[in-house]
Parts: C-alpha cells; structure tokens; sequence
C-alpha cells in the first residue's frame, strides 16, 4: 500500500470520527424515572428533540416497562415505536426519538401507569414576508424503518388541520414552504405511522409560522 493511500484512508477514518463525536454531542439524553419518590414516570412528559434519546430508569423495587401504545402487549392502540422488555430494579431503558409526534406509552405490569414522549417540528425562519421559503422539518435524519410519517398544516383563516405531506417515509424527512394564503399564522403538525398494522402516534405540538 503507498504512503499516500495509507495518509488518504487515515485522513478520511479521522474526518468520520470527528463526524461522529460531533454528532453525538448534539444529541442530548432526557431522562425518566420510574417509581421512587413519586409513583408513575417522572416527568410525565419527557420533551426530547429531533434525534435525542429518552433513559428511562426503573427506581422501584418491582418491575416495570416502557411501552409505546401499539405494541401488542400494551392494550391500546397506537404506533408501537418501542416496546421495552421488563425492567427490574435499577434497570435502564434508552431509545432515540427521531420523528416529531406525540407518543403516549404505559406500564403493562401498571396499565394506571402513563407517559408520554413529546417531539416537536421545527421550522426556519419562524418568521417572514409571503415571498418567503420556510423549511418545514419532521424528522432528524431519517423516518424510523417500518414508519411512515403525516404532515398537516392549518392556513390562516382555517378551522382545522388538513393534510399536506403524507406517507413521507426514509430520508423524507422536511420540505420547503412558500406561503400561499396571504399573512398570518401558519401552523405544522406530524404524527408517525406503522406500516404494518396502520396504528399511529397522536399528532406533535403545532408549530408556527408568521407571514407578514
């Protein structure tokens, strides 16, 4: 192998690693308990970003799950996006939440037991004339593999949500935005979709846009 190529592959494993560590700083990890002082999941609501991960931590002396809504074990409907395994005392769950949504989930062992995982969408600028392209995001990097996502969008003037990107699946993952119903509040929601048995997420907190 000639030094070149050697200085090449090297030069090229760093530039991954440095990718690598970067990206992994930009995540953050939101964490849950479960059980301890206070019974059921504390916070209620974990709001991770794009692409963050959710720990949960098992600080009871029994066992609990995690359980997304959807899964077969849950009893209830829902995307099923995760289904952790049982967790005893001191036990950790983690998972990554890359699609905006609104996830709620449960104990099987404690169906009184409820949580929910919320994932908002962004948008850039927040802010603009009607001669503005906006970029509407719903997912970091990918949609997760055997989900699809729904995008609504409510215009100004309008009463309710109606459908603006559907079945957006893999690396579809946002979209430009000219505005095309004069000023005011444009607003964006998504929710994910299982492939296999259609089950979904409820829809993520709107968010909004301002045209002047």
């Amino acid at each position: 192998m000639s030094m070149a190529r050697r200085v090449g592959g090297s030069f090229a494993l760093a530039v991954a690693l440095v990718m690598s560590v970067q990206s992994s700083a930009l995540a953050a990890v939101v964490n849950v308990e479960i059980g301890g002082p206070a019974p059921g999941f504390t916070p209620a609501t974990a709001k991770p970003k794009q692409g963050d991960s959710v720990l949960w931590t098992n600080a009871d002396d029994i066992a609990h799950t995690t359980t997304s809504n959807g899964c077969p074990s849950s009893g209830e409907p829902g995307v099923g996006l995760w289904c952790s395994p049982s967790m005893g005392q001191n036990a950790t769950y983690s998972f990554i939440f890359r699609a905006a949504a609104k996830y709620p989930y449960v104990c099987i062992f404690h169906t009184s037991m409820k949580g929910t995982v919320q994932v908002n969408m962004k948008a850039s600028p927040m802010s603009g004339g009607t001669g503005t392209t906006f970029t509407i995001v719903w997912a970091k990097a990918s949609i997760p593999n055997g989900f699809n996502a729904d995008v609504q969008i409510k215009r100004p003037g309008d009463a309710s949500f109606s459908n603006w990107m559907l079945n957006q699946m893999n690396t579809m993952v946002s979209a430009s935005f000219t505005p095309d119903q004069g000023v005011g509040t444009y607003q964006f929601r998504s929710r994910l979709q299982s492939n296999a048995s259609g089950g979904a997420s409820n829809y993520s907190k709107p968010v909004s846009i301002q045209v002047s």
